[in-house]
């Protein structure tokens, strides 16, 4: 019993009419779906955005994630081994889905039904299939040097817990994972209890002006329990998506490069954590674009600038705020400071021209920055994102 998912298009598990059919004798059906990026039947299809979707939403940092090969395996009803007389009408249900676009690899293990633990090779009952070493729960690379064991579940009698526990996409019993390069668990866990326990994040890196929306999976979450998101000095509220999801806007930090990041859930300590990579403004990806290379001249007429209205929010009608800020590091500590609104209200649609000559009369001289940049923000990111802070 390593592992286990079942595909329904209403439940957590995998059920396809046409392709699998369960009998009384059958209790293992294996399925392999290639290809799926070209695929126009109507099975390939739903494979793939079933598939797609259930991971996009389960698991952070996985929202440009497109399956381009399946594999489905189901055990449904099976016994141990060893097992007498009533044994066979003791059995479990789960199953496991492998998706890959050949460059990240996910798993989801679904645990509808757990009725036994261990086989008599490993001290279980012939009968009950309990009181032995419960089953290894996890993965093995197959090369003999990288496995991974989910703890606290895997030979611990709180492996019946499985059932219960993942709620990943909202489904009790629902585990997901990333399995390639590193294993990153996409589903919360409430039975571990430390002092240093790790979260799931995504993007682990921002820019040190703010703004990053940072995605975090680690213990169960609860709306009416507060969680709090400590990004190097600077704490700041999440905001509630799921039971298995918070989102924290990373607030202006004034560090650079790695930093601790933790958060606390209630009245808890920091005890989840992580590292965070904060960028300067010179280093960061730049999100606002400009037209021409009138940005360059002395004393251009306009100055056009473009950017992803999806960035800030969905809402077309939502008001954003554009304002200059400049850059210094003459001390330990690098200095961002504020030099003028630009645009106090203005729709989001993605594009606006600055007229140089409109602030020729304001005085915001500086002579010792070292750059400037623009910012854009919502004015009021509560009314169109739920958020405290602007991304």
């Amino acid at each position: 019993m390593c592992a286990g998912v079942l595909l329904t298009c209403c439940d957590m598990i995998y059920e396809f009419d046409k392709q699998i059919k369960y009998s009384q004798h059958v209790n293992n059906v294996q399925l392999l779906e290639r290809d799926l990026l070209t695929r126009t039947d109507r099975f390939g299809v739903e494979v793939r955005e079933r598939t797609m979707w259930d991971i996009r939403e389960g698991v952070v940092g996985a929202e440009t994630f497109i399956p381009k090969h399946v594999i489905i395996a189901t055990w449904k009803n099976v016994s141990f081994a060893g097992g007498i007389d009533n044994s066979l009408f003791t059995t479990n249900t789960f199953q496991m889905v492998i998706a890959t676009d050949e460059v990240y690899t996910y798993a989801i293990f679904n645990y509808d039904l757990l009725k036994w633990s261990s086989n008599t090779e490993a001290g279980g009952d012939t009968t009950t299939g309990e009181g032995g070493v419960p089953a290894y729960v996890g993965f093995n690379a197959g090369n003999g040097t990288r496995s991974y064991e989910y703890t606290p579940y895997s030979q611990q009698m709180v492996i019946r817990d499985l059932t219960g526990r993942g709620w990943g996409n909202g489904f009790p019993g629902r585990h997901l994972f990333r399995i390639d390069e590193q294993i990153l668990i996409g589903s919360c866990n409430k039975d571990i209890d430390a002092s240093h326990l790790p979260l799931s994040f995504a993007p682990e890196a921002g820019n040190m002006l703010g703004g990053t929306v940072v995605n975090i999976t680690g213990p169960c979450f609860d709306p009416k329990k507060r969680v709090t998101c400590h990004f190097d000095t600077e704490d700041v509220l999440g905001t509630f998506v799921n039971k298995n999801r918070v989102i924290c806007v990373q607030p202006f930090l004034k560090a650079e490069g790695w930093v601790r990041f933790e958060i606390s859930v209630g009245n808890q300590r920091f005890k989840w954590r992580g590292r965070y990579f904060v960028e300067t403004p010179a280093l960061a990806t730049e999100k606002i674009f400009f037209e021409t290379e009138d940005v360059h001249k002395k004393a251009p007429e306009q100055i056009q600038i473009n950017w992803d209205p999806y960035n800030l929010t969905s809402n077309g009608n939502a008001n954003i705020m554009i304002s200059l800020w400049g850059y210094r590091e003459v001390t330990i500590y690098p200095q961002l400071e504020y030099i003028d609104t630009i645009e106090a209200g203005l729709t989001n649609t993605g594009s606006y021209v600055i007229y140089p000559n409109n602030y020729i009369n304001r005085n915001n001289y500086n002579n010792d920055l070292q750059f400037g940049f623009l910012q854009i923000n919502l004015t009021n990111p509560e009314q169109y994102s739920g958020l405290k802070i602007s991304p």
